[in-house]
């Protein structure tokens, strides 16, 4: 059997699908709130971002239908994690925001999304030297600029 080696693309492409689990269901998730779907965190994650949003924009955001975007939001505000106020600028328009709850909740998901993606890098670069690990921290600062 022949050996090709792995071109750039195939070994990202590795480091991608051997840390999947940890990307899409780290048990970090699991520990944040059993009641929320992972479609709702990244809508209050968003809007912890972004402030106030009107709910044309979060699906927008979301590349999501307006209707599915506005039954998470009725969620999320049920829940007592977004309000609903009226812009000061055009009483027409209804702008969506996080509450206090929901301020306190994206604080506990960053912090432990922080550490899921730490254990990551620690995993992606345990077999480099400090000098090696330097120097991809520069090319990922040049890259996101």
């Amino acid at each position: 059997m022949v050996l090709i080696e792995k071109t750039l693309f195939q070994k990202y492409l590795d480091i991608i699908l051997n840390n999947m689990g940890s990307l899409y269901s780290p048990m970090e998730w699991l520990e944040v709130d059993l009641a929320l779907s992972k479609t709702e965190i990244i809508i209050l994650l968003l809007l912890n971002r972004e402030q106030n949003l009107k709910i044309s924009d979060i699906s927008k955001r979301m590349n999501m239908p307006l209707s599915s975007t506005t039954l998470i939001i009725d969620r999320l505000e049920q829940k007592e994690l977004v309000e609903r106020i009226r812009s000061s600028e055009d009483r027409r328009v209804v702008l969506v925001k996080l509450t206090r709850a929901g301020e306190e909740l994206c604080w506990e998901i960053f912090s432990k999304v922080e550490l899921m993606f730490k254990n990551i890098v620690d995993r992606i670069t345990a077999n480099l030297t400090q000098e090696e690990v330097e120097f991809l921290q520069r090319i990922i600062a040049k890259i996101t600029g």
